[in-house]
């Protein structure tokens, strides 16, 4: 009896210890068959997690000759493309990817650099940007830097801000205004309504109970607008106070300054401006160029 149970306890384990190995195996072949044709290896543990919107296909192979002389900063910057991709009809739906390598030792200055369609020899410069994009005023642009895992989206439409931008905890607000765009983001770094009205005794003192429900019922970097079933219902203080405060120049004011505002993972939205589409769908390949006409990087598709 004792050898049965024995030998039954070691089947089981044989099967979990094959089915482990053969899930390895398996996974390893998912992630390599959905890998994008890049110019240079890019590790998983490399780039940040945007990286695994790799597509698979039969792009182009590269050649050496290809490239031309390659910059210094060769291998640092991964230039890809995602699924969404191949589905745009217009400059507006075009877009790529820069990914900087985590282990780069310094930002990497994308403002200057080029891209280029080695088949068709479209070209676009990348512009400047400014960090904290404020609406209604004139933002000044500057260089824009890659830091270390940062991404860039690379549009080739126009921005609905007028400038590219890098996107920060109060960015969701730009979702209402934008709604018409393709163009949305998350809201799940954006600042709780309760941090601008909280329950506190004072407040319920001075802005009514009425207020308090419509702070616990709006979302996050939601706007505070005559829709709003609350916004009636609430005191006049109340209403005043949510209407200026729950916007995105509102909150770009409060937070500016702190240490979160570019959360974790936050990505430049850099717009090349163009009228038309850049790049072809298929049978392409792309190369970004530094200031100084020299290869970074490569993708074909």
């Amino acid at each position: 009896m004792a050898r049965k149970i024995l030998a039954g306890v070691i089947f089981v384990i044989v099967v979990l210890v094959l089915g482990m190995v053969l899930w390895a195996l398996l996974a390893n072949v998912i992630y390599v068959s959905t890998r994008s044709h890049s110019i240079f290896p890019v590790s998983p543990e490399a780039v940040s997690p945007i990286a695994s919107l790799w597509i698979s296909g039969n792009p182009p192979k590269i050649e050496a000759k290809d490239l031309g002389e390659l910059s210094k900063d060769y291998g640092k910057i991964n230039i890809s493309k995602s699924n969404s991709y191949i589905n745009g009809d217009n400059q507006d739906d075009e877009y790529l990817y820069l990914i900087a390598n985590i282990h780069n030792k310094e930002p990497i200055k994308l403002s200057g650099m080029i891209l280029h369609s080695l088949i068709s020899n479209q070209m676009a410069m990348i512009p400047k940007g400014t960090e904290t994009f404020v609406l209604g005023q004139i933002n000044i642009e500057k260089d824009i830097y890659l830091k270390p895992g940062e991404v860039a989206i690379l549009h080739s439409g126009k921005s609905p801000a007028g400038v590219s931008f890098k996107t920060n905890i109060c960015s969701g607000y730009l979702n209402y205004l934008w709604k018409d765009k393709s163009l949305q983001f998350s809201t799940a770094w954006c600042p709780r309504p309760e941090l601008i009205i909280p329950n506190t005794v004072e407040n319920i003192k001075k802005y009514g109970d009425a207020c308090m429900d419509a702070v616990k019922e709006l979302s996050r970097c939601e706007y505070f607008l005559d829709t709003n079933p609350y916004y009636k219902k609430v005191s006049e203080p109340c209403r005043k106070t949510l209407s200026k405060e729950m916007t995105y120049n509102a909150c770009v004011r409060r937070y500016k300054n702190s240490e979160k505002f570019h959360y974790p993972g936050a990505v430049w939205h850099i717009f090349l401006n163009r009228e038309g589409k850049l790049w072809k769908k298929r049978y392409e390949v792309i190369r970004l160029m530094d200031q100084d006409g020299k290869t970074v990087g490569a993708v074909s598709f």
